[in-house]
């Protein structure tokens, strides 16, 4: 339900979700995939999230990054992570604070909550560490405007 709250907050009703999984000595894979709606994409999350071992990221942001055709033929929408040049739009901006062994889980979200000077529009745990959003009134389309808030 989080997750579902998260995209409908954002936002984003097309989303594109990506999965990292990981074995003992770190991340060994990295997926997309293109949903036509929000409940498909908070079912995969949940799955991929509990029952294989992967972290859930969704990328906040329009783009025009195709989908690979070997997928597109077997009715998937897989894709490439989106780069900088697939952006169409920007959503708004976001921090990922990777999780450190041994650091207070509850102290980090506090921080990120209550200690900066904008609270984000939405605070999410990926499985690996949390990240922070800060939706924008509309989409932007200068990029460079975007950009220039993304430090």
């Amino acid at each position: 339900m989080r997750v579902k709250d998260f995209l409908a907050r954002m936002g984003i009703d097309r989303p594109t979700a990506g999965y990292i999984s990981h074995d003992e000595d770190g991340p060994d894979g990295l997926w997309c995939r293109i949903y036509d709606n929000i409940d498909d994409a908070c079912r995969d999350a949940g799955y991929f999230n509990q029952k294989r071992n992967c972290c859930a990221y969704f990328v906040g942001t329009p783009h025009n990054r195709p989908p690979h055709q070997r997928n597109v033929r077997r009715g998937f929408g897989s894709v490439y992570k989106p780069k900088k040049e697939h952006i169409t739009a920007a959503r708004g901006v976001w921090i990922d604070v990777d999780e450190i062994k041994g650091e207070d889980k509850e102290a980090v979200l506090d921080d990120l909550v209550h200690g900066l000077d904008w609270r984000p529009t939405y605070v999410t745990w990926t499985g690996g560490g949390y990240q922070a959003f800060w939706k924008f009134r509309q989409l932007m389309d200068d990029l460079d405007d975007a950009e220039a808030v993304n430090v």
